[in-house]
C-alpha cells in the first residue's frame, strides 16, 4: 500500500469518527466546525506519528492535503446524519 493511500484512509476514518462525535454531543453552527477542523489539524500529527515525513511523500504536499476532501465530506456528512437522528423532534 502506498503511502499515500494509508494517509487516505487515516484521515478518511478520523473524518467519521470526528463527525459521528459532533452529532452525538449535539454540536451546532461554529463550535461543530471547530471542532471538525481541529480533527483534521490532529490528523496530520496522527500521520507523523504513524511515521509519515513530508520529505518521504511524492509531493511535498500531499502530507496536509491528501484526503482533505474525503475527511471534510465524511465528517460533515455523519455530523448531520447523527444530529438529525439524535436530536430531531420525535412525531
Amino acid at each position: 500500500m502506498r503511502r499515500e493511500d494509508a494517509l487516505y484512509i487515516m484521515r478518511l476514518i478520523l473524518g467519521i469518527v470526528f463527525g459521528t462525535l459532533c452529532g452525538i454531543f449535539g454540536l451546532t453552527g461554529l463550535s461543530g466546525l471547530l471542532v471538525g477542523v481541529s480533527g483534521y489539524l490532529l490528523s496530520y500529527y496522527v500521520a507523523r506519528i504513524m511515521g509519515f515525513s513530508p520529505l518521504l511523500m511524492k509531493k511535498l504536499r500531499s502530507i496536509y492535503f491528501e484526503g482533505a476532501l474525503e475527511y471534510f465530506a465524511a465528517w460533515f456528512l455523519l455530523w448531520t446524519l447523527m444530529y438529525t437522528l439524535l436530536k430531531a423532534p420525535k412525531m
